[in-house]
């Protein structure tokens, strides 16, 4: 009885954690929660596979599609997204066109993973008039060769529109919570190493600069819609499916 009575608790208790982590929110570091140049703002409008999104005074259409597949009990897998969005609103009097996608295959021999083909999130920016204006990578770091350990890692990149970059890492770390998960809660965008923006993939909030800091909020928010829309079919790592 009292096995029965303590599994039961382990159980419980693991419930618990794992509802934990997918309410958790994304810790927001001090220095953007602080800063008043920085809105902090909802994302709605997503939830299927195209529609129309609005965030503060922005606003657009959006698509995603996403397939897998796995061959010889998943010893070779394969998986690809794409995804599109427009943006419209203060400071993109050109507008923006997205077109991003993501393509990865990979054999798998136990703890080992062998890359056949690079898996990485890319975007293509373009104005209203089709001039290309920016961009997006964002991908696993990978050690040299093709031999790799199966483990998670942290996400990195960068985005830009019309010449302004900011680095883009997943943050792992919940407000309020001491471990880190393996999936992203969301990302950071920096500049010169100094964080301008946040995207929470759990609460789809954003923080953004405002319109006194026009280049940085037009890659912050390019930015956080890619990574919002993006479906990793393999793993989800980047950010949620619908």
């Amino acid at each position: 009885m009292t096995l029965k009575i303590m599994t039961a608790g382990l159980a419980l208790s693991l419930l618990a954690a794992c509802q934990a982590v997918q309410l958790a929110q994304l810790d927001v570091p001090s220095s953007i929660a602080q800063d008043s140049s920085i809105q902090r703002l909802a994302l709605t409008g997503l939830g299927s596979s195209s529609g129309r999104y609005t965030v503060g005074q922005w606003q657009g259409e959006y698509t995603t599609s996403a397939s897998a597949f796995g061959a010889f009990d998943n010893l070779f897998t394969s998986s690809k997204s794409s995804s599109g969005f427009t943006i419209s609103g203060p400071g993109f009097d050109q507008g923006l066109v997205a077109q991003c996608a993501y393509r990865d295959s990979a054999l798998s021999l136990d703890f080992l993973s062998f890359e056949l083909a690079e898996g990485a999130y890319k975007c293509t920016f373009k104005s209203s008039s089709g001039e290309e204006i920016g961009g997006l990578v964002l991908g696993e770091p990978k050690p040299n060769g093709l031999i790799q350990f199966d483990t998670k890692s942290a996400l990195e990149g960068r985005v830009w529109v019309n010449g302004q970059a900011l680095s883009i890492a997943s943050s792992h770390k919940a407000q309020g919570v001491a471990l880190q998960v393996d999936k992203p809660l969301g990302y950071i965008f920096k500049r010169a190493g100094y964080p301008v923006a946040t995207a929470d993939l759990n609460t789809r909030t954003l923080h953004l600069p405002n319109l006194s800091r026009p280049d940085e909020l037009r890659s912050a928010l390019a930015g956080a819609l890619a990574v919002n829309l993006y479906q990793n079919t393999s793993d989800n790592s980047f950010g949620p499916s619908f």
